[in-house]
């Protein structure tokens, strides 16, 4: 999860270097990624471990992260 997210930053740092103009638009769209795939892992994560005593927390941090995810997605365009 570490590494998808440290490739996923080294991208948006590359192309915000290589496109200043469009690294407004770059950097949200790659925050909402973010927030995605922490969101799914977590999700994963808290139902896998159920049995234990912060799982609850984890998956619902999952699923608002999942939300923030799809308001900022969704939201991209404006």
């Amino acid at each position: 999860m570490r590494v998808l997210m440290g490739l996923i930053a080294i991208f948006a740092g590359i192309y915000i270097l290589a496109a200043p103009l469009e690294g407004t638009v770059t950097l949200t769209f790659v925050m909402g990624l973010f927030f995605l795939i922490t969101g799914v892992g977590n999700l994963i994560g808290g139902i896998a471990f159920r049995g234990t005593g912060n799982a609850g927390a984890v998956v619902l941090s999952g699923i608002l992260s999942i939300i923030i995810a799809l308001l900022v997605l969704t939201d991209l365009p404006s």
